[in-house]
């Protein structure tokens, strides 16, 4: 079920990046999908490059609305906002504890 889906998704994907290239480019860039592309000057790197740029849009289960996916971009900012964190955190549990003890010693 899982594999279908992606299938699906990359079926999409690849859509999507045709009708973007023939919109703004004036290009049938689903033919650099191919390995070795005939038709248009379509490397299949760019192609790659196009659909992994639009790999972060989802549709939902009936096709209709676009939304947002969570794509490589968003892993590393993710990784930078928890190394950030990380010392914030340690030192609310610091200063939590300080709270307790102040209040236990205030409560005794």
């Amino acid at each position: 079920m899982e594999a279908e889906r992606e299938a699906v998704r990359q079926d999409y994907l690849e859509e999507l990046v045709g009708v973007v290239g023939q919109t703004f480019l004036g290009l049938t860039m689903n033919c650099g999908a191919l390995p070795r592309s005939q038709v248009d000057p379509i490397p299949q790197k760019d192609f790659y490059r196009m659909k992994r740029l639009r790999s972060g849009v989802a549709a939902d289960d009936w096709g209709g609305i676009l939304s947002w996916r969570a794509g490589p971009a968003d892993a590393f900012r993710a990784r930078g906002r928890e190394r950030r964190m990380t010392p914030l955190q340690e030192r609310i549990r610091e200063v939590e504890t300080e709270i307790a003890m102040l209040y236990r010693s205030a409560r005794a």
